[in-house]
């Protein structure tokens, strides 16, 4: 309960914070403006090519439409889920916490519709877990990982071409490897390696 509250303290004075500069009435106004700008921009933004999020990969796959929002939400419930599974599990290892952060940062670009390619750097713990524990998995997971990590790792404009990199990066290649690596870690929980 402490870290909640530790939340709620340093979320509202982050809200808060600018009115220093702004006053009351331009903080409102420039939160109001924030809140448009990531409102009216999410659905142009999915379509992009850079964007690597479960949205992005839904939209990209059936459009920008109904079917692709409610398989979004419930691809990010079951992200979600997997994730509060995985960190009630934590109390049954010995040292829990690099596993929950690396899950819940890794869960970031993915549940973000907003999540641009780059962010995926937030996952690097989660990848130096996967190679630590490398040699705990099965021989067919242990190289789908491998295929995983090396087509996110070395999916770069300038080595591939603008075409191909282009046709890679619509395709949400990147997505389902990054989805699987999430699997991976929450199957390492799941056998209690991590």
């Amino acid at each position: 309960w402490n870290g909640a509250a530790s939340f709620v303290v340093v979320l509202l004075g982050a809200l808060a914070l600018p009115v220093v500069t702004y006053g009351w009435a331009g903080n409102l106004s420039q939160l109001h403006e924030w809140w448009v700008v990531v409102t009216t921009s999410t659905a142009p933004n999915l379509a992009g090519q850079d964007n690597i999020s479960i949205a992005g990969m839904w939209a990209a796959w059936l459009g920008i439409g109904t079917p692709a929002a409610w398989l979004s939400a419930v691809t990010g419930l079951a992200l979600l889920a997997a994730c509060g599974w995985a960190v009630t599990r934590g109390s049954r290892v010995e040292s829990p916490d690099y596993l929950d952060a690396s899950l819940l940062l890794f869960a970031i670009p993915l549940l973000s519709p907003q999540g641009w390619d780059y962010v995926l750097l937030v996952s690097t713990p989660a990848v130096m877990l996967l190679l630590d524990r490398l040699d705990l998995l099965d021989r067919p997971i242990q190289w789908l990982l491998w295929g995983s990590l090396a087509l996110i790792g070395l999916t770069f404009w300038d080595v591939l071409g603008r075409d191909l990199f282009k046709a890679l990066m619509m395709s949400r290649a990147l997505t389902v490897c990054a989805l699987f690596e999430f699997g991976v870690l929450v199957h390492l929980r799941l056998r209690r390696a991590a």
